[in-house]
């Protein structure tokens, strides 16, 4: 499934209230409170104690729409995308005209592979209020229904609304990849980078794409910065490995491979990509 290699076209959980009429409900302040310790929790990514804190907070406001929305947040972390869903649904009820109530639901059904269940809640979201995120995850609904053309529009329609959403160009990378278009595949990678220096996922692809365009020199450079990063990540080392090798220098380039294998008889090998 090509959801395994394109994360970040579903599932945006946001750590602060979106811009919607919950904003202008009357809060209980102990409740507020209480919510703001939740939404810190989850920065400091620590869900369980948000879920603490939004029980907390829910005693003293059993109806305001938000309690269960930063509630649903720390499911949907923690993977329990039933719970996620059941505090979401809850929050609809209480507040079904908010777009971003149904752009949530839209995610916590995308992890469920419920696509086209995805696709409707997203298309409901865009149309109550027009957000490259929205777009972003219609694409991925769209990608795993086995629709690529409307999955790249939808990208495109993300980035008319936002050019800065770097997500956007990243899909669209990991897309041009699936189809064996590199140079197209590392332009777009590029271009996530440039948005957010920062991200390993995005240096991650930059030197992968680099490699699959053969210039290995260029691929070695970027997989060791983030190699820095995560030294125990088996594709990171592979890659790089191969950039060395494909550069002449083997000698290194074994000495990432022996790594790997060292790394898996220790059985402390991480296989999940830097940023996944």
């Amino acid at each position: 499934m090509l959801l395994l290699v394109l994360p970040g076209l579903a599932g945006c959980v946001r750590h602060e209230e979106p811009a919607s009429s919950a904003a202008e409900r009357p809060l209980d302040p102990v409740a507020a409170t209480y919510l703001d310790q939740a939404i810190q929790a989850l920065r400091d990514q620590d869900p369980a104690r948000t879920l603490v804190f939004t029980d907390s907070a829910r005693a003293y406001a059993p109806d305001h729409p938000y309690t269960y929305f930063v509630r649903g947040q720390a499911y949907y972390v923690l993977g329990r995308f039933d719970d996620a869903r059941a505090a979401w649904d809850r929050t609809l009820e209480l507040e079904p005209d908010n777009w971003a109530w149904w752009q949530s639901i839209g995610d916590v059904a995308f992890q469920q592979q419920k696509y086209p269940e995805s696709l409707a809640h997203y298309r409901k979201a865009a149309r109550m209020h027009p957000d490259p995120v929205s777009w972003h995850g219609m694409a991925g609904a769209y990608w795993e229904m086995g629709r690529p053309d409307s999955a790249r529009l939808a990208c495109e329609q993300a980035l008319t609304l936002d050019a800065a959403y770097a997500p956007a160009y990243l899909s669209l990378s990991r897309m041009a990849e699936e189809e064996g278009l590199f140079p197209e595949a590392l332009r777009h990678a590029d271009a996530a980078l440039r948005l957010d220096p920062d991200n390993l996922a995005y240096q991650y692809t930059v030197g992968l794409m680099l490699l699959r365009n053969n210039r290995y020199d260029e691929a070695a450079a970027a997989l060791k910065a983030v190699e820095r990063h995560r030294p125990q990540n088996v594709g990171v080392l592979l890659n790089l490995g191969q950039a060395l090798q494909r550069a002449g220098q083997t000698e290194e380039a074994a000495r990432y491979f022996e790594r790997v294998e060292e790394l898996r008889k220790e059985g402390v090998a991480n296989d999940v990509p830097p940023g996944y």
